[in-house]
């Protein structure tokens, strides 16, 4: 099925298994249980082929892209910790978004650290 969206769509499919085996940095992996399209197993195979810190956190009763609806308080904890633990320290009067170039995919996702980050300090 890949092969035949990749011939059609134009579009090029990474090795996942392979990349992730190459990564370094701390991972965080949230996932919902109910997911519908990736198994919870299958993530947890990606997570046991990874190596230094990774984190998964399953969140039950949550399908594809649901996670942060069926636990948002939850959510915004996690994420906000592991980004204290792992990012470098910046001061709060210094927004993440000044620190480094980033694309427009990112930048509404960082405004969001950059408030959670303000509401922890």
């Amino acid at each position: 099925m890949a092969a035949l969206l990749q011939r059609r769509g134009n579009c090029r499919f990474i090795n996942v298994d392979q990349a992730a085996r190459r990564l370094r940095q701390p991972v965080m992996m949230i996932h919902g249980r109910e997911d519908g399209f990736i198994p919870v197993s299958v993530v947890r195979a990606l997570r046991n082929s990874m190596s230094g810190s990774v984190r998964l956190w399953a969140i039950p009763h949550a399908k594809h892209n649901g996670s942060i609806s069926v636990a948002p308080h939850a959510y915004q904890r996690r994420v906000a910790r592991f980004c204290r633990l792992h990012l470098a320290e910046i001061s709060p009067a210094r927004p993440l978004a000044r620190s480094f170039p980033l694309s427009r995919r990112l930048r509404p996702i960082l405004s969001r650290v950059n408030a959670w980050r303000s509401a922890m300090l």
